[in-house]
């Protein structure tokens, strides 16, 4: 398998998902403080007015 099956089969059939959720819920206060939001506003904005990134191509292996 290349990198992108490999990620995918880690990130479907493995436990990545759940091992995400489980860090989110712990550190929390990591996701919600202002620079956190600074960032995830900044990046929404862009994704509104990137033509590259409207078809969701964020990352290109």
């Amino acid at each position: 398998m290349g990198i992108v099956e490999d990620e995918a089969f880690a990130y479907d059939e493995g436990d990545v998902f759940k091992n995400s959720t489980k860090l989110q819920n712990k550190f929390n206060h990591v996701f919600s403080c202002p620079n956190s939001v600074l960032m995830e506003t900044y990046f929404d904005q862009l994704h509104q007015t990137s033509g590259y990134w409207i078809m969701g191509v964020y990352m290109d292996y």
